[in-house]
């Protein structure tokens, strides 16, 4: 198994030593065809109410958000590993198994009460399907960064 490796994304400030200084993204750009077979092909996990300076991981990449972070889009589909954790607190990381299909947008809300997931998205029904409608019609592109290129090769 590759170790993670940590990258920076959601507009902070705050610069990871570890992160390309030069993009301060999550993934090198892609061309246009790419990221319209990879948006139509994947999924989307939207998350909401994630402090900035928290560490976000999906599968074997962390990143450290910043205030604009919403989540990830162009999923490749399968069972995904979502965690979120204080930055540099290991022991405090909450990890969820999230199965994402073609055009599936998942919502999950983020509980500073309890430093976990809400129960189900947090949401009720309607704003949830809300939620998804609008990330389908690509209202969160700007909040949302894509899967990851490096956790496609492992």
């Amino acid at each position: 198994v590759a170790a993670p490796s940590h990258n920076h994304f959601g507009g902070s400030q705050r610069r990871d030593p570890r992160s390309d200084p030069q993009t301060n993204s999550m993934s090198p750009p892609m061309s246009n065809d790419e990221a319209l077979r990879r948006s139509t092909h994947g999924g989307t996990v939207l998350l909401f109410d994630v402090p900035p300076g928290t560490e976000f991981g999906i599968d074997c990449t962390i990143f450290t958000v910043g205030d604009k972070f919403r989540g990830v889009k162009m999923i490749p589909p399968g069972l995904h590993l979502v965690l979120l954790g204080a930055a540099g607190h290991d022991v405090t990381r909450v990890a969820e198994f999230v199965r994402v299909g073609v055009s599936d947008v998942v919502v999950r809300k983020w509980d500073p009460a309890t430093e976990t997931f809400a129960s189900g998205s947090g949401y009720d029904e309607a704003q949830t399907e809300r939620l998804q409608m609008g990330a389908r019609q690509h209202d969160f592109d700007a909040f949302t960064g894509p899967y990851p290129a490096e956790s496609l090769e492992i």
